[in-house]
């Protein structure tokens, strides 16, 4: 990275910030994310996926519903589910210097280990539903995984280069094919009239 260091050398800072995240904007479309300047998981790869790990981790809050129970304590056992959440992550809030609704706009290395351990925790407590909790937990761990390949690697980059290029490619051997078609036609329309033309068909 000291390349491009240098290559920015003597401008501004705000000048070199805009030109480092246009480089690594392009790393990132070219599927090479892990040549940005001071690249991490948490930061660079969970953080992009944050929508849909909240969208999960509200869903999962549905993990306090026990089906055998009547209606009327599903609903007990899923306000104290969000009561349950709430109050750990209000904690965890308070512990990473936020206020204590605040909505975590970084995900780290605690935020990560709330979002796999703390829907464990509810069919746990409400119903002793073992096999529901070794299911979530091993649900989030693959997801964060996944996250982890598809965002840090720059998989969807990587196909989007691979699908431009075979439309350029394409695009290129059709118009060479139309070029060399008249070139074809002519050779066919002399070789017609040979013995080894028709000795080939034969």
């Amino acid at each position: 990275m000291g390349g491009r260091r240098g290559s920015i050398a003597g401008v501004d800072q705000p000048e070199r910030d805009r030109r480092i995240r246009e480089l690594e904007r392009r790393f990132r479309s070219a599927g090479r994310p892990l040549l940005a300047e001071d690249y991490s998981a948490t930061k660079d790869v969970f953080n992009r996926a944050l929508p849909l790990i909240a969208v999960v981790f509200v869903l999962e809050i549905l993990g306090a519903i026990n089906l055998d129970w009547p209606p009327s304590l599903n609903v007990l056992a899923l306000l104290g589910g969000v009561a349950l959440v709430l109050g750990a992550f209000g904690l965890l809030n308070v512990s990473r210097g936020r206020s204590f609704f605040s909505v975590p706009h970084k995900l780290g290395v605690p935020e990560l280990t709330a979002f796999v351990v703390l829907p464990v925790v509810l069919p746990l407590v409400f119903g002793g539903q073992l096999t529901s909790a070794l299911v979530t937990g091993l649900g989030n761990l693959l997801l964060l995984g996944l996250i982890w390949l598809i965002v840090g690697f720059g998989v969807f980059s990587i196909l989007r280069w691979i699908a431009a290029r075979f439309v350029q490619l394409l695009g290129v051997s059709l118009t060479l094919l139309v070029r060399a078609l008249p070139l074809l036609l002519f050779f066919s329309l002399v070789t017609f009239f040979t013995n080894e033309y028709w000795q080939l068909f034969g």
